[in-house]
């Protein structure tokens, strides 16, 4: 912690505000939601952007098995297991 930079050279605080306002855009364009940013994931990104991890972060959530545990996860927080 207490990197101005992330590992691409990019401001961390111009990252976490484009984070923010993917959240508030969601309505219109689910791209954050692509990004497997999620409730279950949200905690994670912060972290690792935070951390500098950058764009790095998004190739780390977008990883098949991550993408599916945060779906599983989400089905079950929802009640929809085993509901067709």
């Amino acid at each position: 912690m207490g990197r101005i930079y992330d590992n691409s050279g990019e401001d961390i605080l111009d990252l976490t505000s484009a984070l923010i306002n993917a959240f508030v855009d969601a309505v219109k364009d689910s791209y954050i939601g692509d990004a497997n940013v999620n409730d279950y994931t949200y905690d994670v990104t912060s972290f690792l952007i935070t951390s500098g991890f950058g764009h790095d972060t998004f190739a780390f959530l977008t990883q098949p098995a991550l993408v599916q545990l945060a779906n599983t996860y989400n089905l079950y927080k929802n009640g929809k297991v085993g509901v067709t």
